[in-house]
């Protein structure tokens, strides 16, 4: 009986034993994981308060950028209607648009007030229409358009120009565009295409010698680019190309 109660409190004991080495055990390990996190957290805040540092000094410079990119566009649009005045433009043109993605203010003064005396807006035109619209324009007889009154309007005294501007926008018809532009090219009547630089390219619009395109209207290199067309400098200008006339835009 005596050796029963011996063994009986051998295996309490080691029971016991092994009960406190758990608790101390798991003690130890929640002080461990507690700490752990701790470190983690504190490191991931010194990491957060770093990146918002650098996100500070970032918009800030970005700042300062996006300031003196518009002080820059101001002058050079402002160069580059000096250089107008000083170089006036000859010729005549005529600007066809459809108002949808394009005001005409933003070719500057100088080309609105000296340079397009007509304006054609078109409004909702197939087409079918592109034939006597290219008429009208080509040999400079505004009776081709009255079939489509209802469709497009004009603004000036309606002649024949020396150039036409082809806006094309992302809502534009280029079916009609295209049958247009190349009925004026074939009737020997030169013709420009331009368009925001974010919408790519547009010297493969038509294949022509008297053809030229300028893809980045809305920035001062486009506009420059444009008073170049119409200076004689034909060619194909834009971010994805030759970016102004003159080795510096190579």
């Amino acid at each position: 009986m005596t050796g029963y109660k011996q063994h009986l409190i051998t295996v309490i004991g080691i029971f016991i034993a092994l009960a406190m080495g758990i608790f101390i055990g798991s003690t130890t390990s929640d002080d461990i994981i507690i700490r752990q996190q701790r470190e983690v957290i504190q490191d991931l805040e010194q990491k957060n308060n770093h990146l918002h540092e650098n996100y500070v000094s970032l918009s800030q410079e970005l700042e300062e950028f996006s300031t003196s990119m518009l002080m820059a566009r101001q002058l050079v649009e402002q160069l580059t209607e000096w250089y107008l005045q000083l170089n006036p433009i000859q010729q005549k043109v005529m600007l066809v648009h459809d108002g949808k993605d394009f005001m005409p203010a933003e070719l500057g003064s100088y080309l609105m007030e000296n340079v397009i005396d007509v304006q054609l807006l078109l409004g909702d035109v197939t087409s079918k229409a592109a034939t006597l619209v290219g008429r009208a324009i080509t040999d400079g007889k505004e009776y081709y358009l009255g079939p489509l009154q209802d469709n497009l309007s004009f603004e000036g005294e309606w002649h024949a120009p020396d150039i036409v501007v082809l806006v094309v926008g992302p809502e534009t018809n280029m079916q009609f565009i295209t049958e247009l532009g190349g009925f004026m090219l074939d009737k020997g009547m030169p013709v420009v295409a331009v368009g925001k630089g974010q919408r790519g390219s547009l010297a493969g619009l038509f294949e022509h010698a008297l053809y030229s395109s300028v893809s980045h209207l809305d920035t001062p290199h486009g506009l420059y680019s444009l008073a170049a067309v119409l200076h004689g400098q034909s060619g194909h200008y834009g971010h994805d190309s030759v970016l102004f006339p003159g080795e510096a835009g190579q």
